[in-house]
C-alpha cells in the first residue's frame, strides 16, 4: 500500500486521470461480463438435460464433425507454416529481387482478403471450369477437403511469411558477418541463426491458426461441398437456420468454445508477435546466396507462394465476366446492401480503435498505479474474444434476446457489436505495443502543457503512431466488411451485407454476378484501408506545429 501511494505521490497524472482508470476498469469488467453470459445463456438452454447432452455430444455426427475438424485444421496448418517459413527464407536470402516487394503487399492484401471473396477467388482458378482446367486440361475436384485447406493456406501462409520476415529483422548484423567468416552454408545457416530466430513463434502461430481453421465457418460452407467437410461452427449454424434446435446448437458451442479455450490456454503461453506491422530485414552477405540448389528451392518456392496466394487474386480479376457482372450495380438490393456493409465497417473500425486505446492506456495507468492484477484482468477481457467464435456469439445473443426482441430487425446492431467484440483483440494487439511506448514518452509532455483527456489523444499520440491507428482501422474495417458468422443467423430479405449477399448469389449459380461482386468487394477492402491510412495523415497534417515540435523533442 505505502509503495502504490508513493506511485501515486511521484506522477501526478495519475491522481488526475483516476477517474479514466475506474471508467476503464468498469469497461474491462463489463467485455469479461459478456462472454459469462453467454456461457450462461447456452447452458440454461439445457434445462437440465444432461443426458441428452451427453448423447449429442457422443453421437456420430458431433464425432465426425470434430474428427474432420481437426483433420483439415491440422493439413492447414502444416501447410501454412512450411510454406510461409520457406517462403520467408527465400524472400530473405534473394534480398531486393523486383517482385520482392509485390509479394509483401500482395500478402498484406491476402490476408484481409474477405473469405467468402477468398473462396469465389479460389474456385476460379481451381474449380471445375477454373484457369487451371483451362490451362492443363486436368479435371480437378469442384468442392472438397483439399479446396478447404488450400483456402485455409491462402490466409494464413502470408501471416506466418510476414511474421518469420519479422524475426529474421531481429537477428543482428554482426552475426552474419561471423556466420560468412566461419563460411557457413544453408543448413548451418538454418540451424544456428534463421531457426533461433523464429523458433519463439512457431508455438504461438499454430496454435492461432489451428484455432482458425478449426473454428473455419465461411469458407467450409462455402467450399466443403456437403456434410463430409464440417465444423462445428458450420453444425451449428445449421441447427439454428434450418432446424431451430436451440439445445443442439447450444450444447455444440459450449463444445466448441471449450475446445478453442484449450487452445487458447495454450496459445497465451507463448510468445506474441506483430503480424502485420512487418520490417522487411535488409539482405544479409551469406554464401549459399549463389549456390545452385539454393536458387532452384527459393524460385521453387517462390512460385509455389505465388500460385497458392496471389494467383488467386489475379485470376478472380482477369477471368471474370465484366459484361454478364455489372449488372449487379444495377439492382437496388445491391445499394442499400453497399450502404449497411460500410456503415458497419466504418462504424465498428472507429468503436474497435476507440476501445484498443482506452484499454491499453487503462492498462499502463493500473501498471503505474500498482495495480497489476486489473492489468491481468484488461488482457484476459480482450483475449477471451479470440475463442468466441463470431456463430457461438451469435447464438448466444440469439438464444438471450430471442424472448425479448425480434432479433431480425435489430440484426444490424447485433452485426455490429459483435464485429466490434470480435475484432477487439487484433486491434489491441496491432496498437499496444508502440502505444505503450508512446504513452510514456509523452506524460512529462503532457503534464507540463497540461493537455488531457481527448486533446491528449488529438495531440499528442495520434501524431506520434498514425502509421499503427492506420493499419488498425484498416484491418478492423476489412474484418467487419467480410464477416459472414453473425450475419448468417441474423440476415433476411430487410437486412443484409455484401458477404451474404455474395453467398446466396453464389448458392444460386450467380457466376458472372458473385465474380463481379467479390471483385468489388476486394477493391473496396483495400479502398477502406488506403482511406483509413490518408484521413490518419490528413489529420495528423493539422495538428500545430508547436505541438509536433514539442512532441520531437520529448520523443529525443
Amino acid at each position: 500500500m505505502a509503495e502504490r501511494q508513493h506511485k501515486l505521490e511521484a506522477n501526478p497524472l495519475l491522481i488526475s486521470q483516476r477517474s479514466g482508470r475506474v471508467l476503464g476498469l468498469c469497461l474491462c469488467i463489463f467485455l469479461a461480463i459478456l462472454p459469462v453470459l453467454s456461457v450462461g445463456s447456452l447452458i440454461a438452454i439445457q434445462d437440465h438435460k444432461w443426458s441428452d447432452a451427453l448423447n449429442l455430444l457422443t453421437s456420430t455426427q458431433t464425432i465426425y464433425a470434430v474428427k474432420i475438424a481437426s483433420w483439415q485444421a491440422f493439413l492447414s496448418t502444416f501447410g501454412s507454416l512450411i510454406l510461409g517459413i520457406f517462403t520467408a527464407r527465400a524472400l530473405l536470402r534473394r534480398g531486393a529481387i523486383w517482385f520482392h516487394k509485390p509479394i509483401i503487399y500482395f500478402s498484406f492484401l491476402a490476408i484481409v482478403t474477405p473469405t467468402t471473396v477468398a473462396g469465389i477467388a479460389l474456385i476460379s482458378i481451381w474449380g471445375r471450369k477454373g484457369l487451371f482446367h483451362d490451362l492443363t486440361g486436368a479435371s480437378m475436384p469442384a468442392y472438397g477437403l483439399w479446396l478447404v485447406v488450400l483456402a485455409h493456406i491462402f490466409f494464413n501462409a502470408p501471416l506466418v511469411m510476414r511474421a518469420c520476415l519479422s524475426a529474421f529483422s531481429t537477428v543482428p548484423e554482426t552475426n552474419w558477418r561471423m556466420a560468412n567468416q566461419l563460411g557457413m552454408r544453408s543448413l548451418a545457416l538454418w540451424k544456428w541463426l534463421e531457426w533461433p530466430a523464429i523458433r519463439p513463434l512457431i508455438g504461438s502461430l499454430t496454435a492461432l491458426i489451428f484455432l482458425q481453421c478449426f473454428s473455419s465457418f465461411s469458407l467450409v460452407l462455402m467450399l466443403g461441398g456437403g456434410p463430409k467437410v464440417t465444423t462445428l461452427e458450420v453444425a451449428i449454424y445449421t441447427a439454428i437456420r434450418f432446424e431451430f434446435n436451440l439445445f443442439a446448437a447450444s450444447i455444440l458451442a459450449l463444445l466448441q468454445l471449450c475446445i478453442s479455450a484449450a487452445i487458447l490456454v495454450f496459445l497465451s503461453r507463448k510468445t506474441q508477435t506483430a503480424l502485420f506491422l512487418t520490417p522487411v530485414p535488409p539482405t544479409p552477405f551469406r554464401r549459399d546466396r549463389h549456390a545452385l540448389g539454393s536458387l532452384i528451392s527459393d524460385y521453387c518456392i517462390l512460385m509455389i507462394f505465388c500460385l497458392l496466394v496471389i494467383a488467386p487474386l489475379i485470376s478472380l480479376v482477369v477471368d471474370a465476366d465484366i459484361a454478364g457482372g455489372i449488372t449487379i450495380f444495377t439492382k437496388p438490393i445491391f445499394w442499400k446492401t453497399l450502404l449497411d456493409s460500410l456503415l458497419i465497417a466504418i462504424s465498428s473500425a472507429v468503436a474497435t480503435c476507440v476501445l484498443a486505446t482506452v484499454l491499453i492506456i487503462t492498462d499502463q495507468r493500473q501498471v503505474e498505479a500498482g495495480f497489476a492484477w486489473r492489468r491481468r484482468l484488461g488482457s484476459l477481457s480482450v483475449s477471451i474474444y479470440l475463442v468466441m467464435p463470431a456463430i457461438v456469439f451469435g447464438t448466444s445473443a440469439f438464444i438471450i434476446l430471442h424472448h425479448y426482441i425480434d432479433v431480425f430487425s435489430h440484426a444490424f446492431w447485433l452485426v455490429l457489436f459483435a464485429n466490434i467484440l470480435l475484432s477487439l483483440p487484433f486491434a489491441v494487439r496491432l496498437l499496444e505495443g508502440r502505444l505503450a511506448q508512446t504513452h510514456q514518452q509523452i506524460d512529462k509532455l503532457a503534464i507540463s502543457l497540461n493537455i488531457r483527456g481527448n486533446r491528449r489523444f488529438w495531440l499528442l499520440i495520434l501524431p506520434s503512431m498514425p502509421k499503427e491507428y492506420g493499419v488498425a482501422l484498416g484491418v478492423s474495417a476489412a474484418l467487419s466488411l467480410g464477416d459472414l458468422g453473425v450475419i448468417a443467423l441474423f440476415g433476411s430479405r430487410e437486412f443484409q451485407t455484401l458477404p451474404w449477399l455474395l453467398y446466396q448469389l453464389f448458392n444460386r449459380y450467380g457466376g458472372a454476378q458473385a465474380d463481379m461482386l467479390a471483385i468489388f468487394m476486394l477493391f473496396l477492402t483495400a479502398l477502406l484501408y488506403l482511406g483509413f491510412y490518408a484521413v490518419i495523415q490528413m489529420l495528423v497534417g493539422k495538428r500545430p506545429k508547436q505541438i509536433l515540435e514539442s512532441l520531437d523533442y520529448a520523443k529525443a
